[in-house]
């Protein structure tokens, strides 16, 4: 019988502390995305904050389509803040609600200036190179 024909049938608490084994290495060989769908969104909330804490993008990015909107807009401002090193912000888009994409935007367009980035140079560079 397989893993995952039994999570449906196992209590939150039960499969939060699974979860937990898996984080620790007290269980290995088994990903902690089988088990995401089966946790409540105030567990797996707290889950990514461990993950966040080790380091573990990796099983954060698996995590997103399951989070809680409290929880991507909390990821969201961490990895917008630096505090979360390594996590590609963009993989969050499909997950964010409007106002957080424009405010993603309004964020990139201000560093652009802020950089002093011409985009009318990059472009005349091109230009010249094909005359």
């Amino acid at each position: 019988m397989k893993l995952m024909a039994l999570l449906p049938f196992m209590d939150k608490e039960e499969i939060k502390e699974f979860a937990n084994k898996i984080v620790s290495g007290e269980v290995k060989g088994i990903s902690l995305a089988v088990v995401y769908p089966f946790l409540g969104r105030d567990n797996l909330d707290e889950l990514v904050q461990e993950l966040i804490k080790q380091g573990r993008n990796k099983d954060i990015y698996a995590a997103l389509p399951f989070l809680s909107k409290s929880a991507l807009n909390t990821l969201y401002e961490n990895v917008k803040s630096g505090k979360i090193e390594g996590f590609k912000q963009e993989v969050l888009l499909p997950f964010l609600g409007k106002d957080k994409i424009k405010e993603m935007f309004d964020d990139l367009v201000q560093k652009a200036q802020e950089e002093g980035t011409d985009e009318e140079d990059d472009i005349s560079v091109i230009f010249q190179d094909t005359e």
